[in-house]
């Protein structure tokens, strides 16, 4: 039996209808297979998992929280001693490897992102409150030098017992996608406001639930650029909401915008890096975990506004 194409979805039947919008919102993305290492990969190397390899000047992350606050203390802090969790490895990558699957040149062609968070941690360790602090519970770190020495960094105190996560080997290839339905680009039919980019009928979001899970087989699944494989609905929607004020404090008040604003301004942001729960890396109620980024840091090459969500 022949894999679906991305050509096949475009051209079905059932959703000629909104062919030609759908065809407007195919991305490329670069797919991401994993495989279990026995022991930890060489200094630099891509992987999931495993201790982060930095260079000097670069710290590891951690969520700081105190017992009354679910933010990063300040110099009007409470009295309460601060205490700190690190935040484990997500993911290390190191972009000269996935540079050929990047077919729009969406991220820079050499250095190394590292993602770390770990939510559900926080959350058994310091309550809701900080399971929902959005911003703080996440951290990612870039260095556009592949030259700069690195040094794989030891296991800081406070780290989680069953942390760092086991060490995966990574593999990249381009692929097209689209978005999922509930989201800010395919919404299904049904009484809210007709904001997305396309409102779909219900047989229609039927045959596309059904074609886009046997295009990308196994979703959800990993991969950088692109979209969320999301289970759950406005995934990356609801992480950028919550980072929004810290992140972008000059922006108006998100209350004060309209449903459609609103709209309009989840669709100037994009996914950075998916990572689907699998065996001892845990994210959400089993699903994943998933980084955004807006359009524009993404080209200028900042990724000190990333948000994430699960």
């Amino acid at each position: 039996m022949s894999r679906l194409t991305m050509e096949d979805i475009l051209n079905a039947p059932a959703l000629k209808r909104v062919s030609k919008k759908l065809r407007q919102l195919v991305r490329n993305s670069i797919r991401i297979e994993t495989t279990l290492q026995a022991k930890d990969l060489p200094i630099g190397a891509s992987k999931f998992g495993g201790l982060p390899d930095l260079p000097d000047g670069l710290e590891w992350p951690c969520f700081w929280h105190t017992s009354e606050m679910s933010q990063v203390p300040d110099a009007n802090a409470p009295t309460d001693p601060p205490s700190f969790t690190p935040l484990p490895l997500v993911a290390q990558i190191r972009l000269s490897d996935v540079a050929a699957y990047d077919l729009e040149h969406r991220l820079p062609p050499k250095g190394w992102l590292w993602f770390f968070t770990d939510r559900s941690s926080i959350y058994e360790l310091h309550g809701l409150g900080a399971f929902y602090a959005g911003t703080w519970c996440s951290k990612v770190l870039f260095c556009p030098d592949e030259g700069v020495k690195l040094h794989r960094r030891e296991p800081p105190e406070g780290l989680p017992g069953d942390r760092p996560w086991k060490v995966r080997k990574l593999e990249f290839r381009s692929e097209l996608i689209l978005p999922k339905d509930e989201t800010t680009w395919i919404e299904s039919a049904g009484p809210r406001p007709q904001d997305a980019f396309i409102h779909m009928r219900s047989e229609e979001i039927e045959a596309f639930w059904k074609l886009r899970d046997e295009y990308v087989r196994d979703a959800p699944t990993h991969r950088l650029l692109g979209y969320a494989d999301n289970v759950y609905g406005y995934l990356l929607e609801n992480g950028y909401e919550r980072a929004r004020s810290k992140h972008f404090p000059r922006l108006p008040k998100w209350e004060r915008l309209t449903s459609t604003q609103q709209h309009k301004e989840y669709r100037k942001g994009t996914l950075l890096l998916q990572v689907t729960t699998h065996d001892d890396m845990m994210f959400g109620r089993g699903a994943c975990g998933a980084f955004g980024i807006r359009n524009e840091d993404l080209k200028a090459k900042r990724f000190n506004r990333v948000w994430y969500n699960d």
